[in-house]
This record gives structure tokens, C-alpha cells and sequence, in this order.
């Protein structure tokens, strides 16, 4: 999704919000990348909810807690937990390019139950997962 296409998705989603009278508790935002626009909108419109920012690569995401200040979670979201194998070229738990063994690591998978666990009812969750359905 590009960088602009993110943007409308995102204040499109807050459009419906508002519409349907919901007011997130937590928003769950599964794959944080390098720029992610769509934080600066929830930010914006929601800047006293929590964003919890998930990815299974944070190393070269370390500008989320210094900007947003908001819990992070280093790890894939998959249907059971556990580990699974990473690839790094396509961003995808199901790689089978062989070209891309080079980049391929093993990370942890939590279940999107056990992350809300830990916070506030009342979800709005965006998955930007580039492939990785």
C-alpha cells in the first residue's frame, strides 16, 4: 500500500468510526513499517488511545517508541503461537522461494487473543501485511 493509499485507508476508517459512534480503547496495528502514515492519523484523531505496534523485524523499526511513545510488540500474529520462519525479502511467514533463504530468521507468533489480553477492550486493529495473509 502506498504511503497515500495508507493515509485515506486510514482516515476512511476513522470516518466509519466516528459514524458508527465507536471510540477505540486500544488500536493493534499488526505490521508497523518505516513510515506507517497511518499512525499520524490515528495520532491525530485518537491521540489518548493506546497504539500498540506489532512487528516481527524491529530493528529497523526503532523510531516507533521514541515517536509514538506506545508499546511495541516484537513478533509475527498468526492463528496458533509459537515460532515461524520469516523471510525478509517477501515480509511473509510462507515463503517458499528458495532464492530467499539468505533472509530468512526464525520469530516469535502470538495469537492476536493473547496480545489483547493485556489491554483495554474495545479493538480497532489494522493489519498492513504486505503478503503475509
Amino acid at each position: 500500500m502506498s504511503k497515500s493509499a495508507a493515509h485515506v485507508a486510514a482516515v476512511i476508517s476513522c470516518w466509519f468510526m466516528h459514524r458508527e459512534n465507536f471510540t477505540p480503547k486500544t488500536i493493534i496495528n499488526v505490521g508497523v513499517g518505516k513510515t506507517s502514515p497511518e499512525l499520524d492519523v490515528w495520532m491525530w484523531l485518537h491521540p489518548d488511545v493506546p497504539r500498540i505496534g506489532i512487528d516481527p523485524r524491529w530493528s529497523p523499526r526503532g523510531n516507533w517508541t521514541k515517536r509514538y511513545k506506545q508499546p511495541q510488540i516484537v513478533a509475527a500474529v498468526g492463528r496458533v503461537s509459537g515460532s515461524a520462519t520469516f523471510c525478509g525479502d517477501c515480509r511473509s511467514l510462507k515463503c517458499s522461494d528458495e532464492s530467499h533463504m539468505l533472509h530468512r530468521s526464525t520469530v516469535q507468533v502470538k495469537t492476536l487473543d493473547e496480545i489483547a489480553a493485556d489491554f483495554a477492550a474495545q479493538f480497532f486493529v489494522w493489519m498492513d501485511i504486505d503478503g503475509s495473509e
